[in-house]
């Protein structure tokens, strides 16, 4: 990873030492990022060998990598290290930040609870409603606002188009359920040094959705119509139902876009049912651009699913609470609130809330 997205955490970081950092007694504690970024984030900060981490403007910080199994070969201040050692030398700095590795995240003692600034939990699991990012987690819902500030777009926009993508969470194993959110965010900060204006079409492949035609910023309906290709290709099976939309007018023409199309899906999932479970993670098509993906459209592929079909189903009214205490309820459980319940009832034309 290093890059995109350890820079963008370093100045997230940098964004809560300032201030703190004229008294020279900052003690912060990051965790819920996946084990490779904090090992970019550690390398970025202290130059990759042990030196303190220095903010512009402010006092050095040594750095402390925690993890299951550090490397002890550091010189420096800033070192990979264990609980024991990170116990240990704290009270020898007046300011230190430690990166906490996933796998020790729940080893934290009370005394680095009580007396340290967490700026960073683990993501909370989504159970059903993707909830707004920042009800989600704070964390996370920063730095997206940052990504979308460097490449350009308005934060909303950025936002809408992560959570029809993390709609698959629920779907996906741990392992991936925890980087999702993270490779996401890394794929569209990078999206900045692409030399030009950034499009709604290129976030959209970022997260695994189809693009439009006229670049758009739908990405509800990309979803949908994505979903209705994956159940359709579920029901006839990937080859049947590949052949069956190239004999519809708009398919008979694209026989190797759709040839490429099966070979991404055999690639990334191997199934149709897989696809089914979570459409966007196994649609996503990485650097660089294929043409397959630009010519299947949304447009496109909703006409030859109606040809076949699979026309769209009537739009739904949804509910859903706004103020929840608890915005990723499990199934069953009800949304709990402190006073009114704040309720929001959305169509694909727009939202009303009461």
């Amino acid at each position: 990873m290093t890059s995109a997205l350890a820079d963008l955490l370093q100045d997230f970081l940098l964004q809560h030492t300032v201030q703190s950092n004229q008294s020279e007694y900052t003690r912060l504690v990051l965790g819920g990022l996946p084990s490779t970024a904090l090992e970019d984030l550690f390398d970025v900060l202290t130059h990759g060998n042990g030196s303190p981490w220095q903010p512009t403007g402010g006092s050095q910080i040594p750095v402390f990598l925690v993890t299951s199994d550090p490397e002890t070969s550091s010189v420096g201040p800033s070192r990979k290290c264990n609980w024991d050692y990170a116990l240990a030398v704290r009270n020898s700095f007046p300011s230190f930040l430690l990166l906490v590795d996933p796998l020790v995240w729940d080893d934290r003692t009370y005394s680095i609870i009580n007396a340290t600034d967490t700026i960073g939990l683990p993501l909370p699991p989504i159970r059903r409603n993707v909830p707004s990012l920042r009800k989600w987690s704070a964390l996370y819902a920063s730095i997206v606002e940052m990504a979308a500030e460097r490449i350009g777009m308005e934060p909303a926009v950025v936002e809408s188009v992560i959570r029809e993508a993390l709609r698959d969470l629920p779907s996906l194993d741990p392992a991936d359920q925890h980087l999702l959110p993270w490779d996401i965010v890394e794929r569209i900060v990078d999206l900045a040094n692409a030399g030009h204006a950034v499009t709604n079409n290129e976030l959209a492949r970022k997260c695994g959705l189809l693009p439009s035609e006229n670049n758009g910023d739908d990405f509800r309906r990309s979803r949908r119509i994505l979903e209705r290709l994956a159940e359709f290709l579920e029901d006839t099976g990937i080859e049947e139902g590949i052949q069956e939309l190239q004999v519809t007018s708009r398919g008979s023409s694209l026989g190797a876009e759709l040839a490429a199309f099966v070979s991404q899906l055999r690639r990334s999932a191997g199934s149709a049912s897989a696809v089914v479970r979570a459409p966007s993670f196994y649609y996503f098509a990485s650097d660089p651009e294929p043409s397959w993906w630009s010519t299947l459209t949304a447009e496109v592929v909703d006409e030859m699913l109606a040809e076949v079909g699979r026309h769209v189903q009537p739009d739904r009214i949804s509910v859903s609470c706004t103020n929840p205490l608890n915005p990723s309820p499990s199934p069953g459980e009800p949304f709990l609130v402190q006073e009114g319940a704040i309720l929001e009832a959305r169509h694909p034309g727009g939202a009303f809330q009461s």
